[in-house]
């Protein structure tokens, strides 16, 4: 599968629409008109289905009327404490959201956790941003306390062996047409400078050395957090790091928590309030 960004002169007013055409293998192409960005109105994305799935993501951005280009991305338990920041200048972070809780719950001074800079264009126009990664066996069941956006999109959970991977990616409009074999974009919205931020999904198979180094992390965490487990409701962790080529990513979790009974879930009408 291709993809291939193609808008009119940008410098016309009012904005001349992106769309963002799908070719397959056998040549049939699809449309889809993409978004302006809007911090009310995220790509929330989660791996299973209300009760029974990964955690929800976030991703999002300012209007274009800011005139800023800095795309934002984190977990719905973790939104009020630490966030990704994919600053338009190429400062890309994974930080604290405030210094007070840098100090307190992570004991320092500093609210960056990792930082790096933006990565090359592929294909001339498309740039890696961050890569969620969530196997079978972390699709747990879940409690859900809270009502849930009404505009999650449902990602398929995989079968057992493999994974779900979820890529954000940064692609300028107008460049030439670029493969995603492996995976398929499924939402996206354009910036103030005209690129366009795309989710793209995809399954992947996932080794038993990977699954086992994995389970090891988990069993860390959880000699680390005691007891404390016990107390929690479908406990999750996110394992961040990168790559060779320095790609980062985050592998969501699932932490063993005591069985929980099915339940109903309820959705909101609309989307939760976001910050920047």
């Amino acid at each position: 599968m291709s993809a291939d960004n193609a808008a009119p002169n940008e410098s016309a007013a009012p904005r001349s629409p992106v769309t963002l055409r799908l070719s397959a293998q056998d040549g049939t192409t699809e449309n889809h008109e993409i978004r302006e960005a809007d911090p009310k109105k995220p790509i929330y994305v989660s791996v299973g289905r209300p009760g029974l799935r990964s955690e929800i993501w976030r991703i999002w951005a300012n209007k274009p009327s800011s005139r800023k280009s800095d795309i934002y991305i984190t977990a719905r338990p973790i939104a009020g404490f630490q966030k990704w920041s994919l600053h338009e200048s190429g400062d890309w972070r994974y930080q604290w959201i405030r210094p007070n809780l840098a100090r307190e719950y992570g004991g320092t001074e500093g609210r960056i956790l990792d930082r790096w800079p933006r990565g090359p264009e592929l294909a001339g126009s498309v740039t890696k941003a961050i890569s969620i990664y969530v196997r079978s066996e972390d699709v747990a069941p879940i409690f859900e306390e809270v009502r849930l956006p009404a505009s999650v999109t449902w990602l398929p959970a995989p079968p057992p062996g493999f994974g779900i991977g979820i890529h954000i990616a940064i692609a300028r409009p107008d460049e030439a047409e670029f493969s995603v074999d492996g995976a398929c974009p499924f939402d996206g919205f354009r910036l103030a400078n005209g690129s366009v931020v795309l989710a793209m999904a995809g399954m992947l198979p996932v080794t038993r050395e990977k699954s086992e180094w994995l389970d090891s992390k988990i069993a860390e965490e959880v000699s680390r957090r005691g007891a404390a487990l016990e107390e929690m409701t479908a406990p999750r962790m996110g394992l961040f790091g990168f790559d060779d080529d320095g790609n980062r990513f985050v592998h969501d979790l699932a932490l063993p928590g005591p069985p929980l009974e099915d339940t109903e879930v309820g959705h909101e009408g609309g989307s939760d309030p976001v910050t920047a």
